[in-house]
């Protein structure tokens, strides 16, 4: 009974056992499955070249299946990003969108290193790295032609486009070989289009060219090679006019406007100008012997040579070239004569006149303005800007030629020089209704073989001959200054010094006129240091006075002066005088063999044949 009991309760223990091993394992958890790595991949290679102002670009894709929980990016071994995920996603994208600077050097290896760190603290790392590479070599192109054909004087807009990764640094322009301007960029421009406007000389010829070479540099002094942009100097459109005309039956060319062509006055035609006739630089008007050019005397008329224009006007003793008012009863006055525009040294340009007839004055004494010869001006001297003057030299130069010259009944000033170096030889101021002969603002040139022949008795106190201004200092030789008909006119004065004016002036006649020599008080420092020199000559007969004021120094037959009043004998103004004379070729090369006192040799007259 004891052993059934002991078994009975042996088989009940095993049976409550069985069932609560077994319930036990019912009420067991599942194991986690095991997470993969977190991973950092890139979009493409991971090492690549960039150029300065380039993005990095750098596309990172993070993946954490165990969820992400930061990101951290270095650049360089510096902290660059950290980026924290509390929400635990699994996956991220990640750009660095930074420009590559250009204080990095060329071939610099930038590195970003990126680390990101899951939820269960397992790490991933990538490195993206960048070198920085050459950028292209700057370019430089025309935006359109190469080409262009303009007037000489005129501008061109030449369009320029530019590209420098490296950013522009110069644009280099030269002509003839030369540089000729630099630009300088400073803006770290890389692609630009520039227009450069490109100036012509005025004296340019029509065929001629201009050849401009650009050349565009970087910040690495890359330079392109030489671009080339040609302008031609075409014929330009005529901005004056030259039409027929009929005036009481005659048949004139009447000419108005600015001569801006090379423009031919020939004998076959009557010229008439009418108003401030110009001619414009880099253009030559040529006047053929024996033509006659008539002046418009209803309103100011004048014949004005600007700088760098010429006049080519040569005529021949038996053809002399005149220029002359219209008017059936001509009067000294009429028109306003002729100015010749320099680009020699002048004191000061005058303001009003050159508001008229166009600028003058530069420094250039070596300037050419063509060539006056054999030549009449007519009844000229009428206002212009406020300035008279028949024949007017402003700021002329050396190279021009000026010689056989009438200045006939001229109003105000025959012949005026402002500043310049001219030189004239030959001239004749015939019934001058003022001064004959006026320098100022600093003329320096040469005068020989001069004659003021006062015809008539003027209507005011006039000076033949007179020199102005501090930096004036002229010198001259072989001059008559007289009254006509052996008989002093009243209201004549011979030669004045006056304002500070140097200058030498030998070899002189000056007889018959109210007074003879006058040299301003205050010139005797001038006098007496031999800045002022009145020399060689002979002065006599004149009424009230020989010499007045400083100009008394001047009378003296010894050295430096060799002045006496002994006459000379004269038919009208031809007559010389050997004994005493100055040989004026010792004073420059320019001056012509003519050792005598007087302005025109017996047996030589200059005058014969042309003049009025």
């Amino acid at each position: 009974m004891k052993k059934r009991t002991y078994a009975l309760l042996t088989s009940m223990f095993m049976l409550v056992v069985l069932v609560s091993t077994n319930s036990c394992k019912k009420n067991e958890n599942p194991p986690e499955p095991e997470r993969p790595q977190p991973t950092i991949t890139f979009d493409g290679d991971s090492t690549v070249m960039r150029l300065w102002g380039d993005e990095a670009n750098i596309k990172a894709t993070l993946d954490a299946q165990a969820g992400l929980k930061n990101l951290k990016v270095t650049k360089d071994g510096a902290d660059f990003d950290n980026v924290d995920y509390p929400d635990g996603k699994v996956g991220d994208n990640y750009i660095v969108d930074e420009v590559i600077a250009e204080t990095y050097l060329i071939g610099t290896e930038i590195a970003y290193v990126f680390t990101i760190t899951d939820k269960l603290d397992r790490t991933a790392t990538a490195t993206f790295k960048i070198t920085v590479g050459q950028p292209p070599a700057p370019e430089i192109a025309f935006t359109g032609s190469n080409s262009a054909l303009i007037q000489a004087g005129d501008s061109v807009d030449i369009s320029l486009s530019l590209d420098a990764s490296a950013k522009a640094k110069d644009l280099i322009i030269s002509t003839d070989g030369a540089v000729f301007e630099t630009i300088s960029f400073t803006n770290n421009e890389t692609e630009l289009t520039y227009v450069y406007k490109a100036p012509t000389d005025p004296a340019l010829l029509v065929g001629e060219t201009v050849v401009y070479s650009f050349e565009l540099t970087d910040q690495l002094d890359r330079k392109t090679d030489p671009i080339s942009y040609t302008i031609e100097i075409g014929t330009p459109a005529p901005t004056f006019e030259v039409k027929d005309t009929t005036i009481n039956a005659v048949n004139y060319k009447l000419v108005r406007g600015d001569i801006n062509i090379d423009t031919l006055f020939s004998t076959s035609n009557l010229f008439l100008l009418s108003g401030i006739v110009k001619v414009m630089p880099a253009t030559t008007l040529t006047i053929e012997a024996g033509t006659t050019v008539y002046a418009d005397t209803t309103g100011q008329t004048a014949l004005a040579i600007q700088t760098e224009g010429k006049i080519m006007a040569e005529g021949t003793s038996a053809n002399p070239i005149i220029f002359t008012s219209l008017s059936d009863a001509p009067t000294a006055g009429d028109w306003g004569g002729i100015h010749i525009n320099g680009l020699a040294a002048v004191a000061a340009p005058n303001a009003p006149l050159v508001a008229v007839i166009g600028d003058y004055g530069g420094g250039n004494n070596a300037d050419n303005s063509g060539t006056l010869k054999y030549i009449r001006v007519e009844y000229a001297g009428k206002s212009v800007g406020g300035s008279t003057g028949a024949l007017n030299f402003n700021a002329v130069g050396d190279q021009t030629t000026i010689d056989y010259v009438q200045v006939f009944n001229p109003n105000a000033r025959g012949i005026r020089f402002r500043g310049g170096k001219a030189n004239l030889k030959h001239a004749l101021i015939s019934d001058p209704v003022s001064r004959a002969i006026v320098w100022e603002s600093s003329w320096v040139g040469f005068g020989q073989f001069w004659v003021v022949a006062y015809e008539q008795e003027p209507p005011t106190a006039v000076t033949g001959i007179e020199g102005r201004d501090v930096g004036s200092n002229p010198t001259i030789s072989n001059v008559t200054v007289l009254s006509l008909g052996g008989v002093a006119f009243n209201n004549t004065r011979a030669v004045r010094f006056r304002n500070g004016t140097h200058g030498k002036m030998y070899n002189a006649i000056i007889t018959d006129t109210e007074r003879g020599v006058r040299a301003d008080n205050g010139s005797d420092t001038d006098i007496n240091n031999g800045d002022l020199l009145f020399a060689n000559s002979r002065v006599f007969d004149n009424t009230d006075d020989n010499y007045r004021n400083d100009g008394s120094l001047f009378d003296n037959p010894a050295s430096p002066f060799f002045n006496t009043s002994t006459p000379v004998t004269l038919t009208g103004y031809v007559g010389f005088e050997a004994t005493g004379a100055l040989d004026p070729t010792t004073l420059d090369g320019w001056f012509s063999a003519a050792a005598y006192i007087g302005a025109v040799e017996t047996g030589n007259d200059w005058t014969n044949g042309w003049i009025k």
